[in-house]
């Protein structure tokens, strides 16, 4: 990869990221459709990895500032994220109407609570985010520290990719995070045009997909249980199974897939 090629794309996509933050923002706070708030989420995200990747053209205080802000964020819709999956396969499998109708008031009134928290950062913050270093000293840097972050993350999935499916729930949700973290770090290396026919890139897309519906079947059995009685829906159970060792077998086969394209820790690497 070559320095100044890799600096223009990811001061691109920073840049993107951050003219479509305050819009995002401002639907999310007004109208609260539940495809805003996902892609709220994304983008939060994604602007992290980009601060986080780009810590040498941004400053080390900016890019912490952003994080904690962004965390705040990202965590105050969270629940709100979750019920919108949630009731959203209620609506797939023919749910009986009340539990339905009670998921969407349960989901309104989460959304109703946080909205307020939905505003831009803070006007420095945004204007600092929007300020990058070029010198070539700084665009050597945000190289390593992509390298640096990726060798990282690898290592951290392949140590734990063999045991995936022993880990608990919440070790399991960070392992996912790390693979998003591998996919995006993935989709900076590469031009937009050449994305799509990516073998490892298409791999991280369907392992992380297929992490998240298996994430998000635990959320729809919580919600069941506290439903109660008018969630006890045979069809309901059967279909929550079925999609839950079907998203099971496919993570199997994408995890051995991955194996591959993973390199082994090495006892000198660099923190990031």
């Amino acid at each position: 990869m070559k320095t100044l090629k890799f600096f223009h794309r990811w001061k691109r996509r920073h840049e993107k990221l951050l003219a479509r933050l305050s819009s995002l923002l401002r639907q999310c706070r007004t109208d609260g459709e539940a495809e805003q708030v996902h892609q709220l989420r994304v983008a939060l995200r994604r602007l992290r990895l980009t601060a986080r990747v780009g810590r040498a053209c941004l400053g080390r205080a900016v890019e912490r500032e952003f994080y904690h802000w962004s965390r705040e964020v990202s965590d105050s819709i969270s629940r709100v994220r979750d019920l919108d999956v949630a009731l959203e396969w209620l609506q797939q499998h023919a749910a009986s109407a009340p539990a339905i109708e009670r998921v969407a008031r349960w989901r309104q009134r989460r959304w109703k609570a946080v909205r307020t928290r939905l505003e831009a950062p803070p006007a420095r913050l945004a204007g600092e985010l929007d300020q990058v270093a070029g010198h070539h000293s700084h665009r050597n840097q945000l190289l390593a520290q992509h390298r640096r972050l990726r060798a990282k993350v690898e290592g951290r999935i392949a140590e734990e990719l063999p045991r995936f499916f022993r880990l608990k729930g919440p070790q399991q949700h960070e392992f996912r995070r790390a693979l998003r973290r591998l996919r995006f770090l993935r989709e900076l290396e590469l031009p937009r045009k050449r994305q799509s026919a990516d073998v490892l890139l298409k791999l991280l897309v369907a392992l992380h997909e297929g992490l998240g519906r298996l994430q998000n079947s635990r959320v729809y059995e919580q919600l069941m249980k506290r439903l109660g009685e008018i969630a006890s829906n045979a069809d309901l159970q059967r279909a929550l199974l079925a999609g839950r060792r079907h998203d099971e077998s496919l993570v199997r086969r994408h995890l051995q897939h991955l194996k591959r394209f993973l390199k082994p820790t090495t006892k000198d690497q660099t923190k990031a």
